[in-house]
Formats: C-alpha cells, structure tokens, sequence
C-alpha cells in the first residue's frame, strides 16, 4: 500500500502537535498520536429536565393545554428557549397535536 506525500505530512503534522517525539519514539507513530482528539458537545437542552417538566405542565394544565401551538408554549417557558426544541420536546415525550373539533348536530347535549 502506497501512501501519498501530503497525506504522510498531515500524519506527521498531528503527530507533533500532539506531543510526538522522533527522537524519543525512534520514528515510530503510534495511534494515539493520529487518533481523533475528543470533542465537546453541547448538552441539549431538550435534556433538560426543567424544561421538559415546564413543557408537561403547560400542556396537560388543561383541556386548552394539548391545542396550544409551540409558540405559545415558548411565551410561557422559563428560560426561553427556540420553536424547534420545544417540538422536538413534545414530540420526545410522545405528545401530538390535536385540534377540538366540534360537530354542531354531534356535540350537543
């Protein structure tokens, strides 16, 4: 198998960068020295358990609370968060939109 050029001087390049030695590694680049550096992610907030607890009591307060549209919800939710989290929270908690209909020859009592 043949390696080009540039690609064996970017291994090289990281290599350095992370603490290789030639002298002391006697030219010999282990794994850990090209393996990819660990990455942070941002803890979701959709984790969160305060704003899925919000997100719980907004909605099944009352009968009105299952038709209230995320940007309702968002109003009322401390600390705001965007549109987009609180659908992907109440699609995570297994709730789904509904709309009251109402039939006036059906409904009447």
């Amino acid at each position: 198998m043949r390696v080009e050029k540039k690609i064996l001087k970017k291994i090289r390049k990281k290599a350095k960068e992370r603490d290789y030695n030639f002298e002391i590694n006697e030219l010999r680049i282990y794994s850990h020295h090209i393996n990819n550096a660990p990455r942070y992610k941002r803890t979701l907030i959709f984790s969160n358990p305060n704003a899925q607890q919000q997100v719980i009591k907004i909605v099944t307060k009352d009968r009105n609370g299952k038709e209230k549209s995320a940007e309702i919800i968002i109003k009322k939710l401390i600390p705001k968060i965007s549109r987009q989290t609180v659908c992907k929270i109440i699609k995570i908690l297994g709730f789904k939109k509904i709309k009251k209909i109402i039939k006036p020859g059906l409904n009447e009592e």
